[in-house]
């Protein structure tokens, strides 16, 4: 048996009718591999308790969101193991099933991006919830959940009231962290990471993060999962707990990054990774970033004997100019400085958003696809030097996806297909890489589902002949009609790629039994081709984009906002994909724009009538079992209440998907509308572009309903993740905040409002970030005083160009919506 795998031993009692008797066991975490980790892996099987994960689902459990498992109304057993593991029934045993599974891969991880507000970026911190107080028991009424019973579910509703502010103890909080281990296991995943953040604003708290942070330590090694520290060597951006001081001389830097390692290690961190670059843009002379490199790796790597990483991430414009590229010959691209480093510097290279290395992402990060990406993972692993893992992600914040919110289950998809692809090149040409190490960026909203398909692809990612069922056609062959060859992985992209995710999402469907599993496969099977289709190529009823850098859907469908419209102003990098604007309506692809929206609206319309319809018949079903009396229970399958919990989920996410796009097609039709009154010089489109806006607003009330639905759903207090509040990330606000706000669709609807002609709005328009604390941790609130002096005291501040000021900050004070919409005095 390799390192990590484990098998289950299945026996049925023929004495005791639907009796089983079921046993696990596996092997550790190889000491080969993870040498000098904090911790004793013989202790804790790796192997058996990730198998006796395996064994709760044949039970019926489930661990689809990291926050709250699933508990079964009733014990039942099944099978699901046979779909992808290996099964045999020896002759000689008194258990006639034996199921064995093991690693694709042996490294499988997931990063918490904890420089963004998310679920848990406090308690990983080591902070209260505000991170200075007060903090005293009266907070337990925010942190329910600490103390209820295992299979209680605690709703938190938006619109409880409470005598107090809000707030949390770290030690209320600890037990989200736990329920994520124990996600990370039953996921199969054996490691997790998050980046540590710092302030000098923050004052002396080092002593009570280290005793916090050693004590989620040690609770992640009773999984045995292995725990590391993203720790930037000179990125600065957003309140990075970065190590040097890069004006300092080489070598004081150099004790600074001992210092800093020193200290998380001793914490009882496994490994260490590190950002390169000042930022994600911008990066110091090249040889002394090479430097610092090579003391960072030496000391994690040589002196602790610890694993040391680092992101290898796919901005552009950045070259070194006294390093080539070995591969080109060409100025070696920043980011691909890693290559003349120290051997014990593993990389991970980085893609973002929804996208698959051969797809086209309409120029996001100044790219047109992220194949080149997958070509530098391939060299550095050929070379056989360093540890080599692919660092995709499941969601991206800000204001492309998570935050609308968009439900995407093709990000699971992606993650699914670039794995696969990885693995056939390397079968075929003899490398290996070491796994993946997954970005990961919040939780609601679904976007558990698309974490449940990447932890699992690392695993298993159906290298070989993908699952033969029904989403593909196998007749595909071996050959063209020229005699050409087929490969594996164009085969497995015509023919088993939806397969291998249809069986990807059984976790999640098998909770539903017989009768309804099928069809909710089919229907996120089907969300998921349209999405490929529709999202990220562009096409409408299959017809290919005439220029899908700026014709790709889920251009349209994400948010903009003050920082991603200045970039494109300036003619730089955007870090989403690029569309026509609403402004733009001369543009040669207005009408293509025009019709690809109508087409979204229509297809997203039409999955959220055949998902309302399954949910109510799972409803029905659901009800008269209830009413039915049954001597025989286990002649039917009850579908439990926790698995209605992640239907409505499901139901509400798609709803909100088809609400984005028929908003943005209301906007853009109420442009059109405004154009051709221009044209005709008449007041009949002036009525009908009114009229598209007042049905634009009214739709904004169906999709705060849906918004309050989920709030009272969340698995934590609302205002942890969706309120405005400081907390220790720049922002001012919850990654959800945006999603509680209806930010990005209000400010859509602000621009769609306002007159062309007698008060455009500026890219400032509805700023919220603080730009110079997101780039250097500083300045906030002298800026937010100016932009506060100027918008009070200066007539006219609320109108080009003088709204440019407000990019200077965000308000002191939340928006609220509609109220600032078109205020004349923007809010302070």
């Amino acid at each position: 048996m390799k390192p990590e795998s484990y098998y289950l031993a299945v026996h049925r009692h023929e004495e005791a009718q639907n009796s089983f008797t079921i046993c696990a066991d596996g092997k550790p975490l190889s000491t080969e591999r993870h040498r000098n980790v904090s911790f004793n892996v013989n202790a804790v099987s790796y192997g058996a308790v990730t198998g006796s994960y395996a064994a709760l689902e044949m039970l019926g459990f489930a661990f689809l969101h990291p926050l709250e498992p699933s508990h079964p109304p009733s014990l039942r057993f099944n099978i699901p193991e046979l779909e992808t593991a290996k099964t045999w029934s020896p002759t000689e045993s008194r258990f006639p099933i034996l199921i064995y599974d093991e690693p694709y891969w042996p490294e499988r991880g997931f990063h918490i991006h904890t420089q963004h507000p998310l679920e848990i970026t406090e308690v990983l911190q080591g902070h209260d919830i505000p991170q200075f107080g007060p903090h005293g028991p009266e907070c337990r009424q925010f942190s329910k959940r600490a103390y209820a019973s295992p299979n209680q579910r605690t709703e938190y509703t938006a619109n409880a009231s409470f005598p107090i502010a809000y707030c949390e103890r770290w030690e209320d909080m600890v037990i989200d962290v736990d329920f994520f281990f124990e996600w990370c296991v039953a996921n199969r995943l054996n490691k997790v990471e998050w980046l540590l953040l710092n302030n000098y604003k923050w004052g002396e708290e080092l002593p009570t993060r280290f005793h916090r942070l050693k004590k989620l330590v040690d609770l992640a090694h009773r999984y045995s999962l292995l725990v590391g520290a993203d720790v930037p060597v000179g990125n600065v951006q957003q309140h990075a707990w970065s190590i040097v001081n890069v004006r300092l001389p080489l070598q004081q830097q150099i004790q600074q990054i001992h210092a800093r390692v020193d200290w998380i290690l001793s914490a009882g961190f496994d490994f260490m990774t590190t950002e390169s670059g000042l930022s994600e843009f911008t990066h110091p002379e090249c040889e002394l970033m090479m430097d610092l490199l090579n003391a960072f790796a030496r000391h994690v790597n040589g002196t602790w004997g610890r694993e040391a990483a680092i992101k290898v991430h796919c901005s552009t414009g950045q070259h070194c100019e006294n390093y080539l590229d070995p591969r080109t010959g060409d100025l070696l691209n920043f980011n691909f400085l890693p290559t003349y480093a120290d051997a014990g510097l593993a990389v991970f290279p980085h893609t973002v958003q929804a996208y698959a290395f051969d797809d086209p992402i309409g120029g996001a990060y100044g790219n047109q696809n992220f194949s080149y990406v997958e070509e530098y993972l391939v060299y550095e692993a050929k070379r056989g030097q360093r540890s080599v893992m692919y660092y995709g992600e499941t969601a991206y914040w800000v204001s492309v996806d998570v935050d609308v919110p968009l439900f995407l289950p093709i990000y699971g998809e992606r993650r699914l297909r670039d794995l696969y692809k990885i693995a056939v090149r390397e079968q075929s040409e003899q490398f290996r890489m070491d796994g993946q190490m997954n970005f990961d960026s919040g939780w609601e909203w679904g976007y558990w589902l698309g974490d449940v398909v990447t932890a699992r692809a690392s695993w298993n990612p159906f290298v070989g002949r993908p699952p033969r069922e029904r989403h593909g056609d196998f007749s595909v062959p071996h050959r063209t009609d020229t005699g050409e060859p087929v490969s594996d992985v164009a085969r497995y992209h015509q023919a088993g790629e939806w397969d291998a995710f249809a069986v990807s999402i059984r976790p999640l469907t098998r909770l539903y039994g017989p009768v309804y599993a099928e069809r909710l496969e089919n229907l996120l099977v089907s969300l998921s081709k349209l999405q490929a289709d529709v999202l990220i190529a562009g096409q409408i009823h299959g017809r290919p984009s005439p220029d899908v850098s700026k014709l790709s859907g889920i251009a349209y469908l994400s948010g903009f906002d003050t920082w991603s419209e200045i970039p494109r102003l300036l003619k730089l990098a955007m870090t989403q994909p690029n569309k026509v604007f609403m402004k733009e309506e001369s543009d040669p692809l207005w009408p293509y724009v025009l019709e690809l929206l109508e087409h979204m609206e229509a297809t997203f319309q039409s999955m959220t009538d055949q998902m309302n319809l399954l949910y109510e018949d799972v409803v029905t079903q659901q009800r008269q079992q209830q009413q039915a009396a049954s001597e025989d229970e286990a002649d039917r399958f009850v579908i439990g209440d926790d698995a209605m919990v992640l239907l409505q989920e499901l139901k509400d996410c798609i709803e909100m998907l088809w609400l984005r796009a028929r908003h943005v097609m209301l906007l853009y039709d109420s442009k059109q509308a405004q154009v051709m009154q221009v044209e005709a010089l008449s007041s009949g489109e002036s009525t009908l572009r009114y009229k598209l806006l007042s049905e634009a607003r009214e739709l904004l009330k169906q999709a705060t309903s849906v918004v309050e639905r989920r709030e009272s759903a969340y698995r934590f207090h609302w205002e942890r993740a969706a309120a405005w509040r400081d907390n220790p990330t720049v922002y001012r606000f919850g990654y959800l905040w945006s999603v509680h706000s209806l930010y990005y669709w209000w400010r859509d609807q602000g621009l769609a409002e306002a007159s062309p002609f007698l008060n455009p709005h500026s890219p400032c328009y509805l700023n919220r970030m603080d730009s110079t604390e997101v780039a250097v941790g500083w300045g906030k609130y002298t800026l937010e005083f100016l932009r506060t002096f100027i918008n009070q005291y200066t007539p006219f501040s609320s109108l080009y160009p003088l709204e440019i000021f407000n990019c200077l900050s965000s308000p002191a004070t939340e928006y609220e919506f509609p109220r600032d919409l078109h205020a004349r005095k923007p809010l302070k």
